[in-house]
């Protein structure tokens, strides 16, 4: 049996027979214009839904101008 992961022989047979492994070049460096992580927009706004109503306090004048409104 050829050694694996550098750990020396198996010492159990495996069930089924694996296929032989391929010998890869090493991958070459990543290039910076290839890279697909951005540094994060701290600026960015979120757009979330929001419940108007649930936003405002009871006391405050604003249901009061709303209900005159509608």
């Amino acid at each position: 049996m050829k050694p694996v992961f550098g750990w020396g022989e198996m010492t159990e047979p495996t069930l089924v027979e694996l296929p032989p492994t391929e010998e890869r070049a090493p991958a070459r460096p990543t290039l910076p214009e290839e890279v697909r992580v951005f540094k994060p927009n701290r600026q960015q706004l979120e757009w979330l839904p929001r419940d108007l109503d649930g936003a405002v306090a009871e006391d405050h004048p604003a249901p009061s101008i709303w209900g005159v409104l509608d």
